[in-house]
C-alpha cells in the first residue's frame, strides 16, 4: 500500500511504503486518516495522511519495527529445514546441550550426514547485494587449540518457468579452535557469502525465487578436531531497501 502525506510546509506529496494491515489497524477514523474526498488525486494511491498523522505513523512503525528505509537495512530469516529427509535417513542425530538442541555432524562420507534448507527470497531484499548465511555451531567435546573443522554450504536458486538446476555453488569455511574457546559446547559462528550474480548477467538471484541449501561438514586441514560439531542454527541475512513487499 502506498501512503502519501501532505506537508504543511510545502504542500508536497512524499511516498512511504508500509503494509496495508498496519494502516488499517492503527489509523482508523478521527484526524489520523484523511479521506479521498479531502485529497482528490488518483484514488489508486490509497489512504492519505496529513503532517500530524505522519508523525503518529512514523512513531508507530518504530514501535513495531517497521520504518521507512532511506538507505539499506537488514533482514534476518531462518530457512525451513527438511525434517522429512532427516526422519527418512535417521541422521544427523539430534543432541541436547542444556536447553538447546542441535544436530551432531561428523565429517560427511556419502552417509546422509547432511542438512537441507529452503527459503523464498524476500521481496524486501535490495536485489543487488550478496546474501549471507550465518551458521551457529558448537564443539561436541573439548578440543585442542589450533585443531580445525570445516563446513560446506552448497546452494542454488530456482524460479517458476525454468527447470530446477542440478548443479550447486559450493562455499567452504574452515575454522580453527581458538584459545579459551576449546571447551565442550563452546560456540562458533561461520559466515557463508552467497554471490547473488555468480551465474552471470540475466541469471542473478531475484526476489521471490526459491533458494535451497545443503550443509555438510567436510574434511578440514590437519589437525582435525576429534569430536563431532553440533549445528545449532542457520540464519540467512539480506540487505533490504523496502519497508514491505510481499
Amino acid at each position: 500500500m502506498i501512503i502519501y502525506w501532505d506537508s504543511l510546509e510545502k504542500n508536497a506529496i512524499d511516498p512511504i511504503l508500509i503494509p496495508a494491515y498496519l494502516a488499517t489497524d492503527y489509523f482508523s477514523g478521527g484526524q489520523r486518516v484523511r479521506s479521498l474526498a479531502d485529497y482528490p488525486p488518483n484514488p489508486a494511491y490509497g489512504a492519505f495522511f496529513h503532517h500530524s498523522g505522519y508523525k503518529r505513523l512514523f512513531g508507530f512503525l518504530e514501535d513495531v519495527g517497521w520504518r521507512p528505509v532511506p538507505g539499506a537495512g537488514h533482514l534476518t530469516l531462518r530457512p525451513e529445514i527438511n525434517l522429512d529427509e532427516i526422519k527418512k535417513q535417521t541422521v544427523p542425530v539430534q543432541v541436547q546441550a542444556g536447553i538447546f538442541f542441535g544436530y551432531s555432524m561428523p565429517v560427511y562420507d556419502a552417509d546422509h550426514e547432511e542438512l537441507y534448507f529452503r527459503q523464498e527470497v524476500p521481496g524486501r531484499w535490495d536485489g543487488i547485494s550478496d546474501i549471507v548465511a550465518h551458521l551457529t555451531v558448537a564443539l561436541a567435546g573439548a578440543e585442542d587449540v589450533g585443531d580445525n573443522f570445516k563446513f560446506e554450504l552448497s546452494w542454488d536458486h530456482a524460479k517458476v518457468g525454468e527447470p530446477i538446476p542440478a548443479a550447486t555453488h559450493d562455499v567452504e569455511i574452515q575454522q580453527a579452535v581458538l584459545t579459551d574457546r576449546n571447551a565442550e559446547h563452546d560456540i562458533y559462528d561461520l559466515e557463508f557469502t552467497l554471490d547473488y550474480d555468480v551465474d552471470g548477467e540475466g541469471s542473478e538471484v531475484k526476489a521471490l525465487e526459491l533458494l535451497a541449501c545443503r550443509l555438510r561438514r567436510i574434511d578440514a586441514a590437519d589437525p582435525d578436531v576429534s569430536n563431532a560439531i553440533i549445528v545449532i542454527s542457520l540464519d540467512v541475512h539480506y540487505k533490504v531497501n523496502k519497508v514491505f513487499k510481499s
